[in-house]
């Protein structure tokens, strides 16, 4: 004698007692057996924002609980499935490499065999956003100013909501280097997007003041999104060897200030720009350096005016 219990829940567990029992003689009931059961969950889970270029979906072995196949499918979501892929019964894995970074959809897992029915198992997934915005901020005379907050901003208010907090209301923040230069990425923009990039820091001023920068499937990264600090100080000058007219420069120095290293070396040409942020007085000095980067230079040919320092 066998007996199926349907409509369980994929994963359940529940104990079964079987015993006897008859209406006459006094209703008597025979010993109780206990047996426990439980069903089996296909367990899909989908990357969620793990992978830059694909969503990878895992599931459990269901070759030997009767399947013959593996059908993947996918839908926005409250949207119509798409069928993805047909794949091998003991696959446990499934790599989608398309769709919008940083939306959500939903992912099925149903296993197929004729004659049977498997309950689906879903699970949402999504690309890591992949929007970069990048760029530099300067003084006047090319020197690169540290420690400025940089903050994109949505401009686009219809921008379609994305997985988790990615949506209209979504900012980003970055912090610029020794050398000026920020970096943000992980901006979500669905297809395409505008946002604002504004530099910001007490008593300075910045030219532009804000960008509009826009984004989208085809262009999700930008560099050269770069500001002019107005209102730092700069010194600039050479190092070199003593040589008539000082022909004889050094690159790859370390500019220290205030006895503190300041992330500045001088250039091919033995050049460096120093930003300074805040009136006052400063000591200025040289130390032998290591090249680990390629070198740029960093203070453009021309006439240089001398900066005595107080």
């Amino acid at each position: 004698m066998t007996y199926s219990d349907a409509g369980r829940q994929p994963g359940a567990t529940h104990t079964y007692k079987i015993f006897t029992f008859t209406d006459d003689w006094g209703n008597q009931v025979s010993v109780k057996s206990s047996i426990t059961g439980s069903t089996f969950s296909v367990g899909a889970m989908a990357s969620a924002g793990e992978f830059h270029n694909r969503v990878k979906l895992t599931w459990n072995n269901v070759s030997g609980k009767g399947a013959e196949e593996i059908k993947i499918e996918r839908n926005v979501p409250g949207g119509t499935k798409k069928e993805l892929a047909i794949v091998n019964k003991s696959a446990t894995s499934y790599s989608y490499y398309y769709g919008i970074p940083g939306y959500n959809y939903t992912y099925t897992v149903t296993p197929l065999a004729e004659g049977k029915t498997f309950v689906p198992s879903t699970s949402n997934g999504f690309r890591a956003p992949n929007g970069v915005l990048k760029g530099t901020i300067k003084s006047k005379l090319n020197a690169g100013v540290p420690g400025i907050l940089v903050t994109v901003t949505v401009k686009t208010t219809s921008l379609t909501a994305g997985a988790g907090s990615f949506g209209a209301s979504s900012s980003y923040t970055a912090t610029t280097d020794s050398a000026g230069v920020y970096e943000i990425s992980g901006i979500y923009f669905y297809k395409a997007a505008e946002f604002y990039v504004t530099p910001s820091k007490v008593n300075h001023l910045y030219s532009p003041s804000k960008l509009t920068k826009k984004l989208d499937l085809n262009s999700p990264s930008l560099s050269g999104v770069d500001f002019t600090d107005e209102t730092v100080f700069t010194v600039a000058g050479k190092v070199s060897f003593p040589a008539p007219d000082n022909a004889c420069t050094v690159k790859c120095v370390d500019i220290l200030l205030n006895g503190k290293l300041t992330g500045v070396k001088t250039d091919n040409q033995g050049r460096y720009a120093l930003a300074i942020q805040e009136e006052g007085t400063y000591t200025i000095a040289p130390r032998r350096g290591i090249c680990t980067t390629p070198l740029m230079t960093l203070v453009p040919p021309g006439p240089t005016v001398p900066v005595p320092l107080p």
